[in-house]
C-alpha cells in the first residue's frame, strides 16, 4: 500500500518506510483495513507495548 502513495521512494529503496519520514493518516489506514491504536505520550512518560 505504501508504495502506491510514494512510488518514487519505493523504486529507490525497497525498505523506504524504515527511513521514518512518511506518515499515514488514520483515514488512510482505515480505508486500507490496517489496524492501529492511538496513544498519547506526555513529556516524561514512556510507552511499553
Amino acid at each position: 500500500m505504501a508504495s502506491t502513495f510514494f512510488p518514487e521512494e519505493s523504486k529507490n529503496c525497497n525498505a523506504f518506510l524504515r527511513h521514518k519520514k512518511f506518515i499515514f493518516s488514520p483515514e488512510v489506514l482505515k480505508a486500507n483495513n490496517i489496524q492501529y491504536e492511538t496513544v498519547i505520550q506526555n513529556p516524561g512518560e514512556f510507552i511499553i507495548r
